[in-house]
């Protein structure tokens, strides 16, 4: 692909400007446009990692590697899932290799502190994967949450599982900033009775202890806020110690996701999530992608490669309603917020006033898809969810930031 470079990019140490000087190249209508993109493409969190850079290369291929009719010079970075070094590499795109605009993270503890620090810049962030709520409850005007947030997604689960008769639940979520808020979003609309919440931590190697715990448990369903492998070898020990049966697996938006589906096989049929992404979801929007995604990758997308598509496609919409040049960073996340889909690969979607994009969101269920390889189809659609749920925005933001401190609902 013209213009694209993978893997890290070497830089010299020639001097530049500080990072809030005006970047004079963003002004620019014509010529080559640089774009950087920050993700984990190791770790734990790898294999999502590369499901979004491959979402973004897919859509680059789809059109030319042109955004607004400029050509796109791709430098990608690996952060590791870390917040120093996402900080790290970020600083180097913009103050050294002069970036425009950059795509990313997926972590969301990286998230935060590459939001903190575009604030100090004239490159606007846009942000692929659902974001902490603290992009609800502060203003980061060069910041643009492309999917919304990690409790707006799983907030309408708590109400499905208490609607439909999941009267006692316990949680495990990973012991993270975005596994904290994925499980607060779930327990705020939650009614029933939660009996136990267990915090394994990121990338843990052993969920054994995890599972003793919730067998002795009188539940019956168990809402999983895991991520990548961790859900891979929970769902693993959740079979090998016989669980299955024991109660019903309620999985959030990344717990039962294609990139963790790929990794369970047939085994996985019948598990329920939600997500506003589902790779079943008949729609010519979504199942144009998923083609074109399973003939280029061999490989059914999950919603993080459907995450880098759609930022990159709203990157370019943005670009050419901006005739083309990136501008301040303010203006341009402004630029971003006016845009909205009818449809598209995860369904319609538009921002409300304060900037937070509003989704429909699927319960979904495991079947069998496309060379009978399990994928996520939808049983239910819940329309029009946005930042703050069924709250209005001056309640939500009377409330502290989801964290393991603070999960609202009952708990």
């Amino acid at each position: 692909m013209r213009n694209l470079v993978l893997g890290c990019v070497v830089l010299t140490l020639a001097a530049c400007a500080p990072p809030a000087a005006v970047n004079t190249s963003a002004q620019r209508t014509t010529g080559t446009l640089t774009v950087g993109f920050v993700d984990s493409l190791s770790g734990a969190l790898a294999g999502a990692g590369q499901d979004m850079r491959d979402g973004l290369i897919l859509w680059l291929d789809q059109n030319r590697n042109q955004m607004a009719g400029r050509d796109v010079r791709l430098l990608i970075e690996d952060d590791h899932g870390s917040t120093e070094t996402g900080v790290q590499v970020t600083k180097r795109l913009v103050e050294q290799a002069e970036a425009d605009l950059v795509i990313g993270p997926l972590a969301g503890n990286v998230g935060v502190a590459l939001g903190q620090y575009v604030t100090t810049t004239e490159v606007p962030l846009v942000y692929p994967i659902p974001t902490s709520d603290i992009f609800v409850h502060k203003s980061y005007p060069n910041v643009f949450p492309v999917t919304g947030t990690a409790p707006q997604f799983n907030a309408p689960l708590g109400k499905w599982a208490s609607d439909n008769g999941h009267r006692r639940v316990a949680t495990i979520c990973s012991d993270y900033a975005f596994g904290q808020q994925v499980c607060g979003g779930f327990v705020s609309e939650y009614t029933g009775e939660l009996v136990r919440q267990l915090w394994p931590p990121l990338g843990s190697s052993d969920f054994a202890p995890f599972i003793s715990q919730l067998r002795q448990l009188d539940v019956d369903a168990v809402f999983v806020g895991l991520i990548g492998a961790d859900s891979v070898k929970f769902l693993k020990a959740w079979r090998d110690f016989g669980m299955t049966g024991h109660a019903k697996l309620l999985g959030s938006d990344p717990s039962f996701d294609q990139a963790v589906l790929r990794g369970v096989g047939a085994q996985a049929i019948g598990l329920v999530s939600i997500g506003h992404f589902a790779e079943g979801r008949e729609s010519p929007a979504t199942q144009e992608f998923s083609t074109a995604f399973r003939a280029r990758f061999k490989k059914i997308p999950s919603y993080y490669a459907a995450s880098g598509y759609l930022a990159a496609d709203w990157t370019a919409r943005t670009l050419a309603a901006n005739g083309g040049k990136v501008s301040e960073a303010g203006e341009f996340v402004r630029k971003m917020r006016a845009i909205s889909y009818p449809d598209s690969v995860f369904g319609p979607i538009r921002v409300d006033q304060r900037g937070q994009p509003i989704y429909s969101v699927y319960v979904r269920e495991v079947k069998a898809g496309p060379d009978n390889k399990p994928w996520n189809t939808v049983i239910a659609t819940i329309p029009d969810v946005g930042a703050t749920g069924t709250k209005s925005y001056a309640e939500y933001l009377s409330n502290p930031i989801f964290s393991r401190e603070y999960q609202g609902g009952s708990q």
